[in-house]
């Protein structure tokens, strides 16, 4: 019977040893969340830097894609 007891614990180990890997992960991955939220509150916005020129499209016009209003104009037409 002590090969039984022996299958038992070693068993047991093997479960404890699982469930504590596996609350370590979940634990290491909110951490990592939260440090990676807290670097970007600190990382200013593209938009906010002075260097960057005005995008209010006043200077640049988009070129017309005559081949989207062919292959959009069926769709239009029901």
């Amino acid at each position: 019977m002590g090969g039984v007891r022996e299958s038992v614990d070693t068993r047991l180990e093997i479960v404890t040893f699982r469930l504590v890997y596996r609350f370590g992960c979940l634990l290491l991955g909110w951490l990592r969340l939260l440090a990676r939220s807290s670097a970007a509150k600190d990382v200013p916005l593209a938009s906010q830097q002075p260097s960057w020129p005005d995008w209010n499209g006043s200077s640049i016009r988009p070129a017309r894609l005559w081949w989207v209003a062919v292959a959009l104009s069926p769709l239009a037409a029901r």
